[in-house]
C-alpha cells in the first residue's frame, strides 16, 4: 500500500507525473479547484459546453487508490463516448473505479438508458461523486444517473440505478483499474457479474471497455487479461494512442 508522509512528499511525486516514462503529463488536476473539461459533441447541451470537477481530497485518506486525479485515460475514454466512437445511447452503463465520474456524466449526456457510476466505498470519494453529479448534470436527468460506493468483488447487488432491481449491464467503463494486480481477481468477480450475456440481433455485444495508460505497465495488463481469459472472457485490442501535448483528438 502507498502512504504519503507529507504534503511535500505528495508535491514531489505529483511533479513528477509528467515526466515518468517519457511521456506527456499524463494526470491532472487538484483538489483546491475545479477541473474543466470541453465538451464539443453531446447530445445534451451544458452552460458554457464545459463540466467543472472537483477531485477528492483524499489526502491522508485512501490516497493510494489515486482517485485525486483526471488520467488521460479517463479523458480519453470520455472523448470517445462523447464521438460516438463508444456508443451509449440507450445502454445501461457501469463505471468501476470512476475517480471523479468524468465518463459517466458524459455517458448520462450522451443519452445512455441509465448509468451507474462507483469507485471504492470511501465517503469522501462517493460525496465528490454526487458533488460532480449535482454540479454538471442537469435536473432533468439527474434520475438517469446513481452514485455507488462498491468495493470489487463484495456485493454487486448495490450497483443498481435508485429505485430499481440489479440488473446486468450492456457496457462497463474502466479507465485506469488495472494497475493493482492484487485487486484482478476482485475486479474480475464483479465484471462476471454484472456484464449482461443478452444480446439484441445485429447489435454490439455486451462490452467492457479498458483504458489503460502506460504507467500500469504492460506485464500487470498482460496478467490481468490471462487471467481474465481463464474465466471465460474474450477481448479485442482496439487501438494504442500516444497523447502528444495534451491532445486529445482523435
Amino acid at each position: 500500500m502507498l502512504s504519503m508522509e507529507s504534503d511535500d512528499e505528495m508535491d514531489i511525486f505529483e511533479d513528477s507525473l509528467g515526466s515518468l516514462f517519457g511521456e506527456t503529463k499524463f494526470a491532472h488536476g487538484d483538489t483546491r479547484k475545479l477541473f474543466p473539461y470541453e465538451i464539443s459533441n453531446t447530445e445534451v447541451k451544458v452552460k458554457d459546453n464545459t463540466l467543472y470537477l472537483k477531485l477528492p481530497d483524499v489526502n491522508g485518506g485512501e490516497v493510494y487508490l489515486m482517485s485525486h486525479y483526471i488520467w488521460n485515460s479517463s479523458l480519453l475514454m470520455a472523448k470517445q463516448i462523447e464521438n460516438n466512437i463508444i456508443n451509449v445511447k440507450g445502454k445501461k452503463v457501469l463505471e468501476l473505479g470512476a475517480g471523479a465520474g468524468l465518463p459517466s456524466l458524459i455517458s448520462c449526456l450522451n443519452n445512455a438508458k441509465e448509468v451507474v457510476v462507483s469507485d471504492y466505498p470511501d465517503d469522501i470519494i462517493v460525496k465528490n461523486l454526487e458533488f460532480n453529479k449535482k454540479k454538471n448534470i442537469p435536473e432533468n436527468l439527474a434520475n438517469k444517473i446513481t452514485v455507488v460506493g462498491h468495493a470489487w468483488g463484495k456485493n454487486i447487488e448495490q450497483l443498481k440505478s435508485t429505485g430499481k432491481e440489479f440488473e446486468p449491464f450492456d457496457i462497463i467503463l474502466c479507465s485506469d483499474t488495472l494497475w493493482m494486480p492484487d485487486q484482478h481477481h476482485s475486479l474480475l468477480e464483479t465484471l462476471s457479474k454484472c456484464l449482461s450475456h443478452h444480446q439484441e440481433d445485429n447489435s454490439v455485444p455486451p462490452t467492457v471497455y479498458f483504458f489503460c495508460g502506460i504507467h500500469t505497465g504492460f506485464i500487470t495488463v498482460d496478467h490481468f487479461f490471462r487471467k481474465s481469459e481463464s474465466m471465460g472472457f474474450k477481448w479485442d485490442l482496439e487501438n494504442v494512442y500516444k497523447i502528444v501535448e495534451d491532445s486529445l483528438s482523435l
